[in-house]
């Protein structure tokens, strides 16, 4: 697809691509993996821009960047906390995502007050991000833990980590 773009758009050679990230061991470990990948798959030349947070996201909110690495783990149990991002005037759409018929999908999902017909437009305004794909999901947090088994009530949502407030041990 990358050569037949390539062709259609009349590009014989494509110019180095910068992944900017912030500075932390492990961006820049995905970073590598992604840049390797790239080179060995597609041919890529592409390379490293490192800066710290502060820096990274101040040129993401003025979409100063060819690729940037962002990281968000929803702040609450509900697809709304990755779906709105994405809306045009959101602070947190750094790709400058636009599109219209989203932005009316996730508005009606925010008003609607029968939970299928709001799940609906959620997974109407998903289809759309899938399509466009304005983000590429490369990596997902993970929270492994273990639990004895004579230890009971302990549990963990799937975005905190595990809380053991009414765990107990039995014998």
């Amino acid at each position: 697809m990358l050569e037949q773009g390539m062709k259609e758009e009349g590009i014989t050679a494509m110019p180095p691509i910068p992944i900017l990230y912030n500075t932390l061991n492990l961006h820049k470990k995905i970073a590598e993996a992604v840049q390797e990948m790239w080179r060995k798959n597609l041919g890529l030349n592409v390379t490293l821009e490192n800066v710290e947070m502060k820096v990274r996201l101040e040129r993401n909110h003025k979409h100063d960047y060819a690729i940037t690495r962002d990281g968000w783990n929803g702040d609450y149990i509900d697809p709304m906390t990755f779906l709105g991002q994405q809306i045009s005037t959101s602070t947190q759409n750094f790709s400058g995502f636009n599109n219209k018929q989203y932005d009316d999908l996730v508005k009606k999902a925010n008003e609607a007050l029968n939970p299928e017909e709001r799940l609906k437009y959620m997974h109407d305004a998903e289809k759309i991000l899938v399509e466009e794909m304005p983000l590429i999901p490369i990596y997902y947090y993970t929270q492994p833990y273990a639990v004895k088994s004579n230890v009971k009530g302990v549990f963990c949502t799937s975005n905190r980590y595990p809380d053991v407030m009414y765990a107990e041990i039995t014998k």
